[in-house]
């Protein structure tokens, strides 16, 4: 009889051993749990998204019942920090993603049982500042087919990843899964013409930007058909420039004329309508415009800004005025640059022009 007593005390004693994890700790004062151990933080720049990962130890003691949550405390002073998020019990980490570059921030980590909460671990600190990570992807990127080449333009990336932009990598490709690259620019320049593609084939782009340290994020894949210009038309691409003018948009004409003098002596033969929009807020600069049904000769083509208001309606850019270089009328050649429908009713494109798109920079 006494040996099975002393067989039912060992047997007890180990049973309640292993109940005991290191989240489990049997504490009989039954109160809340010390502070999280070894608190720590790093910085992840990957793809150019500025992450802080912190992660730390459970605490020595739980207090005598299960952690519920740990709390993750952030501020910009030591002694200035607020709840940042709740945590759950079985985790050991969390990816602060609201960063932004030159900020230094302090974190610490508490955990809660039943009880209450604990005091808060050692409070740890990441400097943003003089932190160089990957740039993040150029935007508005854009590729289209005109005549027989491609066009792609782009913007800067928002965030440069804390050192100035050395270059912009455009990726080519006759797949998706198969991009080479294609030609490497300078970090000033934000378009580009593919003149080594061929005709009725489909191509797939894209671009990247890179600082003194990383090559940033990809931007999105652009596949693009190079159609060419189809029978009795003109095609080209709108850049308009000084576009605070149109921050809530605007219509715009763009005309062929039958001339091949300045100003022309006849009404249009062809025009298309533009509306200048705002996608999620950023005004689109860059338009692709037809016009169809033209006869063979030569046309001068121009950029209109369309009054509702009736009268003559002020003429912005035209084929071969470069409105950023020059400016008014002082850019006109004499005769300007045509656009020309062949005899056999070959359309062209690449007729691409940079427009103002205020009113009072007209050209005419």
């Amino acid at each position: 009889m006494k040996n099975l007593l002393c067989h039912f005390i060992i047997l007890l004693f180990l049973l309640i051993n292993i109940s005991c994890t290191q989240n489990e700790i049997i504490n009989p004062s039954n109160t809340e749990p010390t502070s999280p151990k070894n608190l720590q933080a790093h910085i992840d720049s990957t793809q150019g998204n500025l992450k802080i990962n912190l992660n730390w130890d459970v605490p020595t003691s739980n207090g005598g019942s299960a952690i519920i949550q740990y709390i993750v405390y952030k501020g910009t002073a030591p002694n200035n920090l607020v709840i940042l998020n709740y945590i759950d019990a079985n985790l050991l980490s969390f990816t602060d993603t609201n960063i932004v570059y030159g900020n230094k921030y302090y974190y610490t980590v508490s955990a809660k049982n039943e009880q209450g909460e604990s005091n808060t671990s050692n409070v740890i600190s990441m400097n943003v500042n003089n932190f160089i990570y990957p740039p993040s992807a150029p935007g508005n990127f854009l590729c289209v087919s005109d005549d027989n080449f491609a066009y792609i333009s782009w913007d800067p990336p928002i965030n440069n990843g804390g050192s100035p932009l050395v270059n912009f990598k455009i990726y080519r490709g006759s797949s998706q899964n198969n991009l080479q690259t294609l030609v490497i620019l300078d970090p000033l320049t934000f378009s580009f013409v593919d003149t080594t593609v061929v005709l009725l084939n489909t191509y797939f782009y894209k671009i990247t930007a890179s600082n003194n340290s990383y090559e940033g994020e990809e931007s999105q894949l652009k596949s693009v058909e190079i159609t060419g210009a189809s029978l009795n038309s003109i095609k080209g691409i709108v850049t308009f420039v000084d576009t605070n003018f149109v921050l809530t948009g605007g219509n715009y004409l763009i005309s062929a004329y039958p001339s091949t003098g300045w100003p022309p002596m006849a009404g249009p033969t062809a025009f298309d309508t533009i509306k200048v929009i705002r996608t999620n807020n950023i005004l689109n600069t860059n338009y692709n415009y037809k016009l169809i049904n033209i006869n063979p000769g030569a046309y001068i083509v121009s950029v209109t800004y369309r009054k509702i208001t009736g009268g003559q309606s002020p003429i912005l850019s035209v084929y071969g005025c470069d409105t950023v270089r020059f400016q008014y009328s002082s850019c006109f050649l004499n005769p300007p640059l045509s656009a020309n429908i062949g005899s056999n009713n070959q359309g062209v494109g690449g007729i691409n022009m940079i427009s103002w798109a205020d009113t009072a920079k007209k050209v005419y």
